[in-house]
């Protein structure tokens, strides 16, 4: 059995790499969560409307992100759609109720979204698993260095878990009409 040794990741460049990839896949999800979550409102509250072809609409649009694989989303969305954009744009670079019971779907979407972000190394984005494979390069520690960051993915989701349970036992769903 190899010799296993994480000092080598814990401490100057490496270690640098890796908290910088934490930084942004938690900077990614955050950013995601703060576009989703108005986007989301919007589409439901169009696929409630009595207004036929806005709810034909929002349904056009659930269905295209349900079907289209993330890969494909992160790809249009980072290399296609900034071309259709002005210059201008490109060079800057019943509520209550129903919130309380889009909690335990939220958590588990932020997770998601914390998970998902490692999508984003291929396009170069230098997220966790971009970095982990930076420093696997440099220090040839593979094993530690991807049990670290899986370690972070798994802490990290542990955390938006705890928060969820947290924020349920403080304000939980209750039935309609109560």
């Amino acid at each position: 059995m190899p010799h296993l040794d994480f000092s080598v990741l814990l401490q100057g460049q490496f270690l640098d790499w890796l908290l910088a990839g934490v930084r942004l896949s938690l900077t990614l999800t955050v950013l995601a969560l703060v576009i989703a979550l108005p986007l989301g409102t919007l589409i439901t509250l169009a696929r409630l409307a009595p207004f036929p072809p806005l709810r034909a609409l929002a349904w056009t649009y659930v269905e295209a992100v349900r079907n289209v694989p993330l890969l494909a989303h992160m790809l249009f969305w980072y290399f296609a759609v900034p071309e259709l954009l002005p210059d201008g744009v490109k060079a800057w670079v019943v509520l209550p109720q129903a919130l309380r019971a889009t909690v335990p779907p939220l958590i588990s979407q932020t997770l998601n979204l914390w998970k998902n972000t490692s999508i984003a190394t291929v396009v170069g984005a230098a997220e966790l698993m971009y970095q982990a494979q930076r420093v696997e390069s440099a220090t040839f520690r593979g094993f530690e260095t991807f049990a670290m960051a899986t370690a972070t993915y798994l802490g990290v989701s542990m955390l938006i878990t705890g928060a969820g349970v947290l924020y349920q036992r403080r304000y939980p769903v209750r039935p309609a009409g109560h």
